[in-house]
């Protein structure tokens, strides 16, 4: 466990300064606003398409910010 803390402390120092979480609370932030203006144009099932356009925006935005991450990372090195 003594091998995980240092690892976990340079990886969230790594994540601090790329502005990680900066862009994570854009990219919810534009998922949650797609999904109300869909909402509001759709007639019928309201809430599931909400809730199919927040998921789907959210997976590929982790899967994007995570290949980032990674990327950036291997380049400071």
């Amino acid at each position: 466990m003594r091998f995980v803390w240092p690892i976990a402390r340079i990886t969230l120092l790594e994540a601090v300064r790329g502005r990680l979480a900066a862009i994570i609370v854009l990219a919810v932030l534009g998922a949650f606003a797609a999904a109300a203006f869909l909402r509001q144009v759709s007639l019928t099932e309201a809430a599931e398409i909400q809730s199919s356009i927040i998921a789907a925006v959210l997976r590929v935005g982790a899967v994007f910010l995570l290949t980032t991450f990674a990327v950036s990372s291997m380049v400071r090195e």
